[in-house]
């Protein structure tokens, strides 16, 4: 299912020729001490290796680090801009969620974004035009726990939670974990959101928006869920109608080609 990122599989001329597919894109956080210097830490701006060195985890500065530079390299491509990971510039919006500033030869874009990572895996979403939100969530057998799922979700979506059968339940916790976390950064809101002020249906098919009690709530809101790998869930939140998911593409982007 996910395809190799590659010069000939050019995402800018993806983005261009079908503006109506969602490209998802995965980068994994493990790499070659000899990439990390040449491929990763090149692709940041001065003050994202100052961020990704002042955090107290070594290994979460790492990961910070691989997944902002998979950023900058997949959306310097989407661009037009392939081997100038510098090229994008960032804004933000009124709760921090960034957006890609117009320069140079992007000036006609409108391309969207979000990213996430979790575990051994940073996830890109991209599409022309569409707002969207992304999520990535290691499943760990021990940690779907009636107390957590009843912090994260909403009294509606707890209860129909609590009746799936046990060996049904951990599958569901993490899908219905994933969509809420994209459509929270899909909303662009963060921690500015309540958990419970919106309920998402848990099964694996026909997603819906249940209902939204915030300011700015819209029904037009669709999901997928997918496996990043048999490891990780990911969920994907999109605004727009149902159509808006018939076409999605699945990349895996690797530094190693940009060592070459």
């Amino acid at each position: 299912m996910w395809q190799p990122l590659t010069k000939t599989s050019s995402l800018h001329a993806h983005l261009t020729a079908d503006p109506s597919t969602v490209h998802l894109v995965r980068a994994r956080h493990e790499v070659t001490d000899d990439i990390y210097d040449d491929v990763i830490r090149r692709g940041l701006t001065p003050s994202e290796r100052a961020r990704a060195d002042r955090l107290i985890d070594p290994k979460r500065g790492r990961e910070w680090a691989v997944a902002r530079a998979a950023l900058r390299h997949i959306l310097a491509e989407a661009i037009g801009a392939r081997d100038r990971p510098l090229a994008p510039r960032f804004g933000a919006g009124a709760h921090g969620k960034p957006f890609l500033e117009t320069i140079g030869d992007s000036a006609n874009h409108d391309i969207r974004f979000n990213l996430s990572h979790s575990g051994e895996w940073a996830l890109v979403a991209l599409t022309n035009g569409a707002e969207v939100g992304v999520d990535i969530e290691r499943r760990e057998v021990n940690r779907p726990t009636p107390a957590l799922a009843k912090y994260a979700f909403s009294v509606i979506e707890f209860e129909q939670w609590s009746a799936l059968d046990e060996e049904e339940k951990p599958g569901a916790f993490y899908r219905l974990w994933t969509r809420k976390e994209a459509y929270i950064k899909l909303l662009g809101k963060g921690l500015h959101l309540d958990l419970k002020s919106f309920d998402i249906s848990h099964e694996t098919d026909d997603v819906r928006l249940l209902d939204a009690r915030h300011e700015d709530a819209s029904d037009r809101v669709c999901f997928a869920s997918f496996d990043v790998d048999e490891e990780h869930q990911g969920a994907l939140a999109i605004r727009g109608e149902r159509d808006a998911l018939e076409r999605i593409s699945y990349w895996e982007w690797s530094p190693v080609a940009n060592h070459e």
